[in-house]
């Protein structure tokens, strides 16, 4: 039976809905994330076939005939209605009333979410978000926004200072205004991007320990990427594969400075490749279109440090950008 099936039938009574929820379920994929066609929805991918829960009507003409049914949940009652790809109700954007019907489903199949990517500017509250238990074990968070848009730091703090963690990707799309406090969970996660990253301080850079980071926009000068590289001098930044930074226009930091504050020393094809591979499919997603993620590192700038590890830095003289490679494995 397919999963919307069982919602429908947990419905008819007490009892089907105790063996809806003794049944061990597989399920892929579990998601709350917004779409810009859909709004945000609920999303479970089992192996054979799939859950979608829509919280907006849906859009265009239909010729199959719509099932449509009034349930009611937690004394709340809502007005389904069955569509050829998935389920609706009546538009929401009040997060309690979503999870409502969430966590009703989740509970069911026992089971939490793990991606939750939100456009919180669509949603009652970011603070009653991240106080749902749900999102709590997720792994892939990420906040959206548009051209033009942006978020406060306290929706972002929010968000990401109440997850369990630890992160495999987190992305923050919008500008953030406001004071940022530090952020451990995600400044910790394995796979970080930010497109409009001027509200990056040294601070968040410097406590970072993530394995890849994109970030545009950047607004971080040469003593913060100074500091960084004698960090990582230091034995810092122990995951860290792949860093790439593009700077604002009004920012692009000057080059030699950065490279007179330490001794250098050029490619070697005795001690690694002339190219730089990193293959996760997330990372060259985000990055396509800018640079190849098979980076040429034969005119880069060399460091090692005391435990041997290596890493080359990519600087264009106009300062524009910062690339920085660590060879955990030095030939590919």
């Amino acid at each position: 039976m397919d999963p919307i099936s069982l919602v429908f039938l947990s419905f008819c009574s007490k009892n089907t809905k105790k063996k809806v929820e003794l049944v061990k379920y597989s399920i892929k994929v579990k998601g709350f994330v917004h779409c810009c066609s859909r709004g945000h929805y609920l999303g479970l991918d089992f192996h054979h076939s799939s859950l979608l829960l829509y919280f907006k009507a849906r859009e265009g003409k239909t010729n199959l005939e719509v099932k449509s049914f009034h349930q009611t949940i937690n004394e709340i009652k809502f007005h389904f209605k069955l569509e050829s790809d998935g389920m609706y109700i009546e538009e929401a954007k009040d997060v309690d009333i979503m999870f409502t019907v969430i966590n009703y489903i989740l509970n069911l199949f026992r089971t939490d979410l793990d991606i939750v990517s939100v456009f919180a500017n669509k949603l009652s509250s970011v603070q009653a978000l991240a106080s749902q238990p749900a999102i709590r074990t997720a792994r892939e968070v990420g906040l959206l926004g548009c051209h033009g848009g942006s978020n406060s730091a306290a929706d972002l703090l929010t968000l990401y200072n109440n997850l369990n963690g630890p992160l495999k990707y987190a992305d923050v799309w919008p500008a953030i205004d406001g004071e940022m406090g530090l952020l451990p969970k995600l400044f910790g996660a394995e796979n970080l991007f930010a497109a409009k990253s001027a509200w990056i301080q040294e601070e968040h850079f410097l406590s970072s320990n993530s394995r890849f980071m994109l970030l545009k926009k950047s607004k971080l000068n040469e003593d913060a990427i100074i500091s960084f590289l004698k960090q990582w001098l230091d034995g810092g930044f122990t995951r860290l594969e792949m860093m790439m930074i593009w700077f604002e226009t009004e920012h692009w930091i000057n080059s030699e400075q950065v490279l007179n504050s330490f001794e250098w020393k050029r490619w070697d094809p005795e001690k690694r490749s002339q190219k730089f591979e990193f293959k996760p499919l997330w990372a060259s997603v985000l990055v396509r279109g800018e640079t190849s993620l098979n980076s040429d590192c034969e005119k880069g700038y060399d460091i090692e440090r005391s435990d041997g590890l290596l890493a080359t830095v990519l600087l264009p003289p106009e300062g524009n950008a910062i690339f920085f490679h660590v060879w955990h494995k030095r030939f590919h």
